[in-house]
Parts: structure tokens; C-alpha cells; sequence
């Protein structure tokens, strides 16, 4: 049997909720964690300085999902309904049934708290 690939949903916990990510979620990314070089440490960009930036990093996430690299998501805190970060389905196969989670960052306000878990099992 050949698993279906995952295709931008909503995907909604108690403390997130996952939407497929869009330029309008910039200002909250922006707001979240711009300029916060420790957010940023592990990826392979660094951090955006302006929001322009921010757009550019959200367009080439865009861009990516478009040619089927990736299925992003803006993770929004329920709490008070504003992005705090991005999580991926990443290098999936139907014919293999497997795919990756990642490509995630958090803004500071989300770490140690119950964000990652809970986005970790909404998407699995």
C-alpha cells in the first residue's frame, strides 16, 4: 500500500494550532523573533533583522513547499492566537511511507513550554 503525502491542513492541539504557513503570518514570525541571534543559532540562515527579511525567509519556505521540497506550517499559540514559530514536513515519500518533521524554530516565549511537544503530535 502507498502511504498518501502530507498536503497544508490545519492541524489544531491545545496549545497550537497549525496552519499552512502564508506571508501574512510575517509580522507575528517577525514580532516572535526577529533579530534574536539565539533562535536562530542552528539554522542555516541567520537571523532576519527586518520584517522584509522575514518575508524573504517566508517566501523561500514558499517557494520550497511550491516545487514539493517541504509542507510548511505557521505554529500559532492558542493562547493568544499569534505565530511563535515554523515546523515542516520535510523529504517525504509515499512509496517509502516516511517523512521528516522539521525545519522548526520557536520564539523564545515557546521554548520550555508546551509548543514543540504538542506540535510534534499534531503532525504525526
Amino acid at each position: 500500500m502507498t502511504a498518501k503525502l502530507p498536503a497544508p491542513t490545519v492541524l489544531t492541539g491545545r496549545h497550537v494550532r497549525l496552519e499552512p504557513l502564508t506571508p501574512g503570518h510575517v509580522p507575528d514570525l517577525f514580532a516572535a523573533s526577529g533579530g534574536d541571534e539565539e533562535v536562530w543559532r542552528w539554522l542555516p540562515h541567520g537571523a532576519p533583522a527586518t520584517e522584509e527579511e522575514m518575508a524573504a525567509n517566508v517566501a523561500g519556505r514558499l517557494a520550497e513547499a511550491a516545487s514539493g521540497g517541504c509542507v510548511p506550517f505557521a505554529v500559532v499559540a492558542t493562547a493568544d492566537g499569534r505565530a511563535v514559530g515554523v515546523t515542516c514536513y520535510l523529504d517525504f515519500s509515499a512509496r517509502d511511507e516516511l517523512v521528516e518533521i522539521g525545519g522548526t524554530w520557536y520564539a523564545r516565549r515557546a521554548w520550555r513550554t508546551a509548543v514543540n511537544t504538542e506540535s510534534k503530535v499534531v503532525l504525526s
